[in-house]
């Protein structure tokens, strides 16, 4: 009951971080507070993820949940790697201008004493 409460609440401070990041990132605005109530609703009736994984073909609900959160992690790292290599590539992008913007005609030889 102690653990249930906590979680709860963790979820709950995780839907205000969502609400108040809405503006900023769109999904997280709309996908947390979706995946925190589905969470607080596991929590208070963990024999709901056995139902679930019945009726997918899974044997155990625990086994479901570790399956989904498989597949959440991999979809995460996969857009973290998606927004390092656009970063990656503006970044470029900057250095080749600064360096064009900066850049000067070398002076012949016998002119730069």
């Amino acid at each position: 009951m102690i653990f249930s409460a906590l979680v709860t609440l963790l979820l709950l401070g995780l839907i205000v971080y969502a609400m108040l990041q809405k503006g900023q990132f769109p999904l997280i605005g709309r996908t947390l507070p979706f995946v925190a109530l589905l969470g607080i609703y596991v929590v208070w009736f963990p024999d709901s993820t056995s139902q679930a994984a019945h009726w997918v073909g899974i044997g155990r609900g625990a086994d479901l949940m570790l399956y989904l959160w498989s597949l959440v992690s991999g979809l995460l790292i996969l857009a973290l790697r998606l927004k390092f290599v656009t970063y990656e590539r503006r970044l470029t992008e900057l250095a080749r201008h600064v360096a064009l913007v900066g850049a000067t005609v070398p002076r012949p030889p016998e002119e730069r004493e």
